[in-house]
């Protein structure tokens, strides 16, 4: 697998993998916009924020998105095409997060997962993210208030 940061000419293809059926919905609240509604250009021009694309012989796998907290701490969102899940996501989620550490000044990587999102728990837990606590009441869906997970893993530990 190849990883690297996406730059503005990979507006198209972030917007293709976000909008497969099975990611939009399970990575959105309510109040997202339709991922047909959004161009990332000013994200990706954004160099405080990350977009990594994870390739398989220069096919996208998925994008990971990491969002400053601060500059040691990096939040880390998913998005994996459905036929690269199991063994294939856990490898681009290791790559995404090798190529931070290796990249910038990040120390540490967290994640927010709903309650709802097994899949995206389980992803955590094999990385070797250890759950450090819980976002009460902080994801709004189907007009419910749902609790998140919070996962981290620090690069010391890598």
């Amino acid at each position: 697998m190849n990883v690297r940061r996406a730059t503005v000419s990979d507006n198209e293809t972030i917007k293709a993998i976000y909008a497969d059926e099975s990611i939009w919905p399970s990575v959105t609240d309510d109040g997202a916009l339709d991922i047909q509604a959004i161009n990332f250009t000013d994200a990706l021009n954004n160099q405080g924020l990350y977009f990594i694309i994870i390739e398989d012989n220069n096919k996208p796998v998925g994008i990971f998105l990491f969002n400053p907290w601060n500059m040691a701490c990096y939040e880390m969102h998913s998005a994996v095409l459905p036929e690269y899940r199991g063994e294939g996501s856990i490898e681009a989620a290791r790559l995404a997060g090798m190529w931070m550490f290796s990249n910038t000044l990040c120390q540490k990587l967290i994640t927010q997962i709903p309650v709802t999102n097994y899949a995206a728990r389980a992803l955590a837990k094999v990385g070797g993210m250890v759950q450090e606590g819980i976002n009460r009441k902080s994801f709004l869906k189907s007009g419910k208030l749902i609790d998140q997970y919070i996962y981290g893993i620090c690069k010391e530990d890598v």
